[in-house]
């Protein structure tokens, strides 16, 4: 990129560039080092895993019946005249 000054033909100022570009360079640089360290979140409470003494055993029921009108208590397969039996 040349401009021409009204003198002669061969003397032409030119923009030297290289000098911005270094100054944006660091800057980027600059930028990009500072952000993370400026971002803070909020302090949370990590859960944590609960100790054999206090943990119950979990006594969830499933009862699922199939289509074909089988019934399975806990993924066992049960005939459902016991079901109640087995329920109590």
């Amino acid at each position: 990129m040349a401009m021409s000054l009204g003198g002669p033909a061969r003397l032409r100022a030119e923009p030297n560039v290289t000098p911005m570009i270094d100054i944006l360079l660091v800057l980027i640089v600059t930028f990009l080092l500072i952000t993370p360290t400026l971002s803070r979140g909020l302090d949370a409470l990590v859960p944590q895993p609960a100790n054999e003494r206090q943990s119950s055993p979990r006594q969830d029921v499933v009862i699922t019946v199939l289509r074909d009108g089988n019934v399975r208590l806990n993924q066992e397969p049960l005939a459902l005249s016991d079901l109640d039996e087995r329920l109590r």
